[in-house]
């Protein structure tokens, strides 16, 4: 098993100069970063460091499903962690089985620290599946 690369975002952004980012980079955490900056941020770091498997999110002020929404680009995501002091977290209780959902197609295994079970997976296909398909019927 090899040592994980890590990558840790603060204030201001970016991290390091595009040139110093080692493409063996396996988990991004980002603190203090405002959650409004985070989807630019997001889609510039995912292309640049394709190995990603596990983003930690930590005071960044999560406070929408949308937030969960960005995440879709990552290609082999593991691992999510989003503090639980985070308002998204404390303020909608599923947001854990929209994760799931919405990540589906990625190898997602564990959130928070623990395993996404079957029954998770069941569970958010069976709440999710109904609004997705009423939204993509309304475009």
């Amino acid at each position: 098993m090899t040592a994980k690369s890590q990558l840790t975002c603060f204030l201001p952004l970016p991290c390091f100069p595009r040139s110093t980012w080692p493409p063996t980079i396996t988990s991004l955490t980002f603190r203090f970063v405002p959650s409004d900056s985070l989807g630019s941020v997001w889609s510039r770091l995912h292309r640049r460091l394709p190995g990603v498997t596990e983003v930690r999110f930590q005071d960044t002020d999560f406070h929408s499903l949308r937030h969960i929404n960005m995440l879709e680009g990552a290609r082999r995501l593991t691992d999510l962690h989003i503090d639980k002091r985070e308002p998204l977290t404390v303020a909608i209780s599923w947001w854990r089985l929209y994760a799931i959902h919405r990540l589906g197609h990625l190898p997602l295994e564990r959130i928070n620290g623990a395993n996404v079970t079957a029954l998770e997976r069941d569970r958010s296909k069976t709440l999710f599946a109904p609004v997705v398909k009423a939204l993509t019927a309304v475009r």
